[in-house]
């Protein structure tokens, strides 16, 4: 059965029996994987009856309504009892939805300090639902709006809706390059180009009356290139940012890359990160640092290894981890 197709919302089961002679009554009914029987899924709120048998044959028909609640597939079960000789026959059917999202985003290319509008288009979603979002490609101090969230769907015509988020992008005066930021509904996605509008890294480019020795420079380096998930020391590698020439207080941004890396194979000094991009920001001194730990995931990556690659963003600056497997 298919909510949200009428030609097939509804399902007739046929029932055949033996020795019943014509005029026989035999119950049914339906429930769900719970034991529960919502009438509210059903025409006329039926989830029992009988059916009569006229030459050891009957029908009835179960017709499933469309309800634009966001509740999946749901599993079934239709039973036919003769409660005098107590004999139960039972047959198992679903009721299958089939909800779209289109997801558009306005402009498709900005730069810093632009505003881009995500459209999520919707068929046979409930009105007032909030579907969940995902954005990737940028850092939360990039936009004004969550990494991940609610999109609201209102309803502007039968089985259509709409919902809009607006993303403020920030002009946050780091050289981090272009970046593309990709926000996604259930697996259906837009993309939008975001050109960066800063003209040097922090502390670089040298201008009035600074004289020689104003450019910036960026090191970074790890304590350990190798860790452990398990068994073996060390667990943990701390990254340190040194720099010249830039001032304190300044944001940084970096990325965690590599092949087979995700954000459930590593701790941040401490907190188990949500993305894979985050931020440091300079001392005094124009250091920072980031202590990456190892998760013993009980998953056999590969063979046996990760390379993880942590890298400043938009200073050219990397570093290799080799995460071991044992």
């Amino acid at each position: 059965m298919h909510e949200t197709d009428p030609a097939e919302r509804g399902v007739t089961v046929e029932v055949t029996t033996e020795g019943y002679s014509d005029g026989a009554i035999l119950d049914w009914y339906v429930y769900n994987e719970f034991g529960d029987r919502p009438g509210e899924d059903f025409e006329g709120g039926e989830t029992r009856g009988t059916v009569t048998i006229n030459n050891n044959q009957g029908s009835f028909t179960i017709i499933a309504v469309e309800d634009f609640d966001a509740e999946g597939t749901e599993v079934y079960t239709v039973a036919v009892s003769d409660i005098v000789d107590q004999v139960t026959k039972e047959l198992q059917f679903n009721i299958a939805e089939e909800r779209q999202y289109t997801v558009t985003i306005t402009p498709n290319a900005l730069s810093e300090g632009g505003t881009a509008v995500v459209e999520v288009n919707t068929v046979n979603v409930k009105d007032g639902t909030n579907v969940p979002y995902t954005i990737t490609g940028v850092n939360n101090l990039d936009i004004d709006v969550p990494l991940t969230g609610t999109v609201t769907i209102n309803q502007i015509a039968p089985a259509l809706g709409v919902g809009f988020v607006t993303i403020e992008i920030s002009e946050d005066g780091i050289l981090d390059g272009q970046e593309t930021l990709t926000f996604d509904v259930f697996g259906n996605s837009d993309s939008v180009t975001i050109t960066d509008t800063s003209t040097a890294l922090p502390g670089g480019g040298g201008g009035g009356g600074g004289g020689g020795g104003s450019t910036a420079t960026y090191t970074i380096n790890a304590d350990q290139d190798i860790i452990y998930e398990n068994l073996f020391t060390p667990r943990e590698s701390t990254i340190t940012i040194t720099t010249t020439n830039v001032p304190e207080n300044t944001v940084l941004s970096w990325t965690i890359g590599g092949t087979g890396i995700t954000t459930g194979d590593y701790v941040v000094d401490g907190e188990i990160p949500t993305t894979l991009t985050g931020t440091v920001t300079l001392d005094s001194l124009g250091s920072a640092s980031v202590t990456l730990s190892a998760v013993n995931d009980l998953v056999l990556e590969g063979q046996g290894y990760e390379d993880l690659t942590f890298t400043l963003d938009g200073t050219g600056q990397s570093v290799d981890i080799q995460i071991i497997d044992i």
